[in-house]
């Protein structure tokens, strides 16, 4: 037992309708500070897949090192919005926030095509295991 009650984790959102996506998200969960040096590399492992594999551009450096540093940080690619966002919590844990918003409906159709690919649930179950 860690001592910190809950483990750090990685949860993953999908908001909108049945048609459409208004938003995706990653949202790591630090409770355990002695394990936040690994979970945020789960974190930006993650979200240079999801990135990739939504957006079909690479994670930019900066959003990178955002991550990194809990850094609220925004960047616009042609079709899509991404958000890093740090929310810290009274009992001294914290939250970091992974976005990744379409500018337009168009930009993806339906949720059925921000189903998690099979390496992005492999990783999800990696982090959220010690």
């Amino acid at each position: 037992m860690s001592g910190y009650g809950l483990p750090n984790n990685i949860a993953y959102y999908v908001n909108g309708s049945h048609n459409y996506v208004d938003k995706i998200l990653l949202v790591l969960n630090i409770n355990n500070p002695n394990q936040e040096s690994s979970a945020i590399q789960k974190l930006l492992k993650t979200s240079i897949t999801l990135t990739e594999t939504i957006t079909k551009s690479p994670l930019s450096p900066a959003l990178q090192n955002a991550i990194k540093n809990g850094t609220p940080t925004k960047e616009d690619l042609p079709k899509f919005k991404l958000d890093v966002i740090r929310d810290n919590w009274p009992t001294g844990g914290y939250e970091i926030h992974f976005l990744i918003t379409p500018k337009t409906k168009a930009d993806i159709k339906k949720q059925q095509e921000a189903k998690l690919p099979k390496e992005l649930r492999e990783l999800l179950a990696l982090a959220n295991t010690g």
